[in-house]
């Protein structure tokens, strides 16, 4: 059986799909496992639709804890990671047109709904702010020149954005974060 769950050869991380779904369910199987199997951690998310069983520093095999959890009366199975593989020019498209969506949308807003956020959380020329200082760390993850946009083709035109970003953060420092003040919505 292939397997998933490998962190080092010394650390095995299993991660199950089951349908443990209440805290009750949650306790038992935890301390079932806890109480049979040497493992350094164990713990259900009952709130995901996977029901995701995640056991940290396995000493036994995946076969072995499914039929353990099984023989407990829940279904198991190892839950399969299939993350689709991208090449960069798919990466940077991606980025560019989800930075051009944000940067239209945020081109739209008032002056007012520009600068003032909800209680608590960060308003759009702040949003934009860490999407830009985050771009260039990306890029250069990435091996992409300057901006998210630099050596495209068809590099995204971001005019509203960008001139209602200049307008807020004039005179900013360009080592600090420039964060628009938070205000309330009225």
């Amino acid at each position: 059986m292939q397997r998933h769950l490998s962190v080092t050869e010394e650390t095995r991380i299993g991660i199950f799909k089951t349908n443990i779904g209440t805290m009750k369910a949650r306790k038992h199987i935890i301390s079932a496992i806890c109480n049979t199997f040497e493992v350094t951690s164990c713990n259900v998310d009952i709130e995901d639709c996977d029901r995701v069983l995640r056991v940290v520093d396995m000493k036994v095999g995946e076969e072995s804890m499914i039929r353990f959890v099984r023989d407990q009366g829940f279904e198991c199975d190892v839950l399969e990671c299939t993350l689709p593989i991208m090449q960069q020019p798919e990466i940077q498209q991606l980025l560019d047109k989800s930075f051009t969506d944000f940067s239209d949308f945020v081109g739209s807003l008032s002056d007012h709904r520009f600068i003032v956020s909800p209680e608590g959380k960060w308003s759009a020329g702040q949003q934009l702010d860490h999407l830009i200082r985050s771009a260039k760390p990306v890029n250069k993850a990435l091996g992409m020149p300057g901006s998210s946009s630099a050596g495209s083709e068809n590099p995204p035109k971001r005019p509203a954005a960008s001139k209602k970003y200049a307008m807020h953060t004039a005179g900013c420092s360009s080592t600090a974060p420039c964060l628009p003040a938070r205000t309330s919505l009225p």
